[in-house]
């Protein structure tokens, strides 16, 4: 809990034009672009900026599905939100699944510098994606980007290198909070970094983002107590929003979802509007807040 608290007066503390002007403090060439195939048997193979050869011993192939997923702040590629994810999407049929890893970033730094690092790390992350669709010709438009915590956050900035283009989707598990609140749009992820934009909100109170900031944003019982979580467990609840998500591309079945008229009843819970699926098919719902009721966990 203190080291919460300390977080949030950090947070406070720190300019949001800082963000757009900030010098990386780790190398770029630290971050790391992993592809997985199906046939990759969970061993995924290295791609390098600028380096054309990677991309062809990697097995990269335009004609399938392109999927993208990071991690969160103090963690890296090989956790569950990661690989748990690549899992679940190699189950419904192959697809290039590419991990992005900044834990160079993630690990090393203090929150607020890690924040601070968000736009260089996001437009490095474009470069390779525009060196890799400049390589392949794969359809930007069919690409759909995950990511957790200040990965969500980070992922804003993947269509920058693609002018007058935009990926496809991008789904902010919980995106974070500190630091991003009320900021500038085009210092965080907005409806207009993607086609679509899908944010799930399990932890509002403390790690996450408490704003609606996608196409669609679904607060997930109100975007606080999450179940199989203990009572103020933040980091517990902060994680349950990309096992939720996980788990609905796993079992091909999305969650049940409520159409809000603003935020306050979506954290109520006290909505009456249309219904519409969160999750991987969420593609289906109207612009709009939303608020989900779930009593039980997925599966770790």
């Amino acid at each position: 809990m203190k080291a919460i608290v300390a977080l949030f007066a950090l947070a406070v503390a720190v300019n949001a034009g800082v963000i757009q002007d900030s010098e990386p403090v780790a190398e770029l060439k630290d971050i790391t672009f992993t592809l997985y195939l199906k046939k990759h048997d969970g061993n995924g193979v290295q791609m390098f900026l600028g380096d054309k050869e990677s991309i062809k011993k990697a097995g990269f192939d335009p004609k399938l599905p392109v999927r993208v997923g990071t991690h969160a702040y103090m963690c890296d590629a090989c956790g569950n939100a990661v690989q748990g994810l690549r899992k679940a999407f190699h189950a419904q049929g192959d697809c290039n699944y590419i991990s992005i890893d900044w834990s160079k970033f993630a690990k090393t730094l203090p929150y607020e510098k890690a924040a601070l690092q968000t736009k260089a790390i996001g437009t490095h992350i474009s470069k390779f994606l525009r060196f890799l669709r400049d390589e392949t010709k794969f359809d930007i438009k069919q690409m759909h980007l995950v990511g957790h915590c200040m990965g969500a956050q980070i992922l804003s900035f993947a269509s920058d290198e693609f002018p007058g283009e935009k990926v496809g989707r991008i789904t902010g598990n919980d995106p974070a909070g500190p630091i991003f609140h009320n900021i500038p749009n085009n210092l965080r992820l907005d409806p207009s970094d993607a086609i679509f934009v899908d944010v799930l909100h399990t932890d509002t109170v403390f790690m996450g983002i408490r704003q609606p900031i996608g196409t669609v944003d679904f607060y997930v019982n109100g975007g606080k107590q999450q179940p199989g979580c203990k009572k103020d467990d933040f980091a517990c609840n902060h994680d349950m929003s990309h096992r939720f998500f996980t788990y609905t591309v796993k079992n091909k079945k999305d969650y049940t979802a409520v159409q809000c008229k603003d935020l306050k009843e979506a954290e109520e819970g006290k909505c009456s509007g249309d219904k519409a699926p969160m999750g991987i098919g969420a593609t289906t719902a109207k612009p709009g807040i939303y608020y989900a009721k779930i009593e039980k966990a997925p599966e770790a």
